[in-house]
C-alpha cells in the first residue's frame, strides 16, 4: 500500500499565482526546486501535475520572493 500514488490536487492556476505573485521567473523557481526548467513549465501549464509536497515547497520559496 505504501506504493499507492495521490492523485494532486495541485491546479497550473495556483502554481502559476504563486510565482507571479512573488515577482520570480519559471527559470528562478525552477532552480530553487532543483527541476529542470521544462518540469516547471510542463507544472505551470497542467501538462504534469505536481505533488502537494513539491508545491508547498514552493509556496515557501516564493513568499520570500526576490531578494
Amino acid at each position: 500500500m505504501a506504493n499507492m500514488k495521490r492523485e494532486s490536487n495541485v491546479s497550473a492556476d495556483s502554481i502559476l499565482e504563486a510565482r507571479t505573485m512573488s515577482g520570480l521567473s519559471q527559470i528562478e523557481v525552477a532552480k530553487l526546486l532543483r527541476v529542470s526548467h521544462r518540469t516547471y513549465r510542463y507544472w505551470e501549464k497542467g501538462i504534469v501535475k505536481m505533488r502537494e509536497e513539491t508545491f508547498q515547497l514552493m509556496v515557501s520559496f516564493c513568499s520570500k520572493g526576490k531578494q
